[in-house]
């Protein structure tokens, strides 16, 4: 699965999705994984089949989103990815500029640059990979 965006000089370019984020994509769509990723990334998360009406979730997700997600996970806690580099080339897709990107994931405009470069050169992007907990 690809993201495709376009650089300011209107090239598009695309980037492989690691598959640790491709899963949302294909269960509540790109749009919906950037905005779960944005808001709950690097967090733990119960996908309830039946979610409260005042649940976090329910502010950025529809509840049929919501139950797509419980049904796929089994009602377990999940922890979501924080797929800065997905975000950032989701947002650039969007028409964002770049400063706006790294006001959003706190992180400098190189930083987003250099994501956004790397995709486009076919560089083996590891930002989103989860990461090795020590124990």
């Amino acid at each position: 699965m690809y993201q495709e965006w376009t650089c300011g000089s209107g090239v598009k370019h695309k980037a492989l999705i690691p598959e640790h984020i491709a899963k949302f994509v294909r269960i509540i769509g790109e749009d919906d994984t950037a905005s779960l990723l944005l808001n709950f990334g690097g967090a733990t998360s119960y996908f309830a089949a039946r979610p409260e009406k005042i649940s976090a979730l329910r502010e950025i997700l529809s509840v049929e989103k919501i139950q797509l997600l419980a049904e796929h996970f089994g009602g377990r806690v999940e922890r979501v990815p924080l797929g800065n580099a997905f975000i950032a080339r989701h947002m650039r897709s969007k028409g964002t500029s770049i400063q706006e990107i790294a006001r959003k994931l706190h992180v400098s405009d190189v930083s987003v640059r250099d994501i956004l470069r790397n995709g486009r050169k076919g560089v083996k992007d590891t930002s989103d990979a989860p990461k090795k907990v020590r124990r």
